[in-house]
């Protein structure tokens, strides 16, 4: 599904500049993923997916509801909670898929029921490719539904990146087409 919430999503990449609300923080963000892209074959250099998953992590504080994203970037930020939970930081949590919810939960992160959730703080979730106007494609890692319903309810959505996610037009990655067997038998 393409996205394009520039205006309110803060996505952590080096040219990433038109929300004011976050420009302390990316612009500092911007020199750390400068020097993990110049760097990133040297071997001392941490995961820039574990780098961009952490740093997310740190805009969730105490009491918050929070949106668990799906695949390979957002389980560091999932991992990077469940230490701060360990740690005493105190939140509940809503997966967008069973493998966020199984990873979340081995973690000790406490999760709520779907029918709990009607609003959350905060979500973190990746996304498959974002372009320079920061449209995004999502969903390719099968949780398309949840996800959109999921950052719908957010009052803040974070989509955190890698180099790798950047490209100049949308559609490398096949656009992603859920059928809900609900509404497929009605």
């Amino acid at each position: 599904m393409c996205w394009n919430k520039s205006v309110t999503t803060p996505i952590f990449n080096a040219e990433y500049r038109n929300h004011q609300k976050w420009r302390k923080e990316i612009d500092l963000w911007s020199l750390l993923c400068f020097f993990v892209h110049r760097y990133k074959n040297h071997k001392t250099m941490a995961n820039p997916k574990k780098l961009v998953g952490e740093k997310a992590a740190e805009y969730v504080k105490n009491g918050m509801k929070v949106g668990l994203g799906t695949g390979s970037t957002a389980s560091f930020a999932i991992q990077a909670l469940g230490t701060m939970v360990q740690n005493g930081l105190k939140i509940t949590c809503f997966p967008t898929s069973v493998a966020s919810g199984e990873l979340a939960e081995s973690l000790s992160i406490p999760l709520m029921e779907e029918h709990e959730v009607s609003k959350l703080d905060i979500t973190i979730d990746g996304a498959d490719e974002v372009d320079p106007d920061k449209n995004l494609i999502k969903g390719g890692g099968g949780a398309l539904l949840r996800e959109k319903i999921i950052g719908a309810i957010s009052d803040q959505y974070i989509i955190i990146i890698d180099e790798s996610k950047k490209v100049n037009r949308l559609g490398a990655f096949t656009v992603p087409v859920e059928v809900v067997p609900f509404v497929w038998e009605v």
